[in-house]
């Protein structure tokens, strides 16, 4: 397949997640090193939005021409108790920060079945399912954009029991301001990937980058930096810049799951993979 449509990595293209950063490193210096590789955009973790109030954090995108791609993660909804308090609670600063940081997409994952209900899998997917239009009521009202991820089964029981793409399309059917999150590292094995990115009509909002590898004995999957594992990140990316409707992009890797690679060697290797598609 040829992959002409790819173009080398600009402002108007590629976002980074913040999961990527150190603790030592501060958010603006993540902002400054990010913007000086050509990002367009910054996928903020509920960690940067402790460091700095979204106003602070919205001008300080401004003055390097980034934009969020993403905030994450509002969801949760299995838990019980005091617990489901707070997460309530956390949610909806989640909204009303990335309210204020302007067009900021909110990543919602729903939660897994072992946090706290109690809940069969099947009860656990209609719960969260109605959790979820739930939030929505609350994030339409605020004119705030949803996508919604599902996770690997792997994650079933800690992360998120909707974990195919087709059951997160069918959770969200209805909702207004609403698509999908497309993590490669959570849906790689999906036998729908390539229907949903080909078919404009399919809600995909957000294609997450990274590879996947390293796998265990057990058959768990580690995410990894592009271009180190074993997914045609390519060529779903080659589909995705050919719908007429693209979703948003950026690379999602964690620096905890990375801690002998220095936080400026990934993303210039992320950017050197992303540039040389084409080439």
């Amino acid at each position: 397949m040829t992959r002409t449509s790819v173009p080398r990595l600009d402002r108007d293209l590629f976002g980074i997640g913040h999961y990527i950063c150190p603790a030592k490193v501060s958010l603006i210096e993540f902002l400054d090193a990010a913007a000086a590789r050509g990002f367009s955009g910054i996928g903020l973790t509920e960690r940067a939005l402790e460091e700095m109030p979204a106003a602070s954090i919205r001008n300080e995108l401004k003055a390097r021409g980034l934009r969020v791609t993403s905030v994450n993660s509002a969801g949760y909804f299995l838990k019980s108790g005091s617990d489901a308090e707070r997460q309530n609670a956390r949610n909806q600063w989640i909204l009303e920060c990335a309210a204020e940081l302007g067009d900021a997409p909110v990543n919602v994952i729903v939660g897994g079945i072992g946090q706290g209900l109690g809940l069969n899998l099947e009860a656990a997917r209609v719960r969260a399912t109605e959790a979820l239009h739930a939030l929505h009521a609350n994030a339409a009202s605020l004119g705030l954009h949803m996508i919604v991820e599902p996770v690997h089964p792997n994650g079933i029981w800690q992360k998120g029991c909707l974990n195919s793409l087709r059951q997160v399309e069918q959770a969200i059917s209805g909702l207004s301001n609403t698509t999908i999150n497309l993590d490669i590292f959570h849906s790689w094995w999906d036998a729908d990937i390539g229907s949903v990115i080909a078919d404009d009509s399919r809600p995909l909002g957000m294609f997450q980058m990274c590879d996947v590898g390293a796998f265990t004995q057990d058959g768990v999957g580690q995410r990894l930096p592009l271009g180190e594992g074993i997914v045609d990140v390519p060529s779903l990316l080659d589909m995705c810049l050919r719908r007429k409707r693209r979703p948003l992009f950026e690379v999602e890797l964690f620096a905890i799951q990375l801690p002998d690679r220095a936080l400026t060697d990934l993303l210039d290797q992320s950017v050197q993979y992303l540039n040389a598609l084409n080439r």
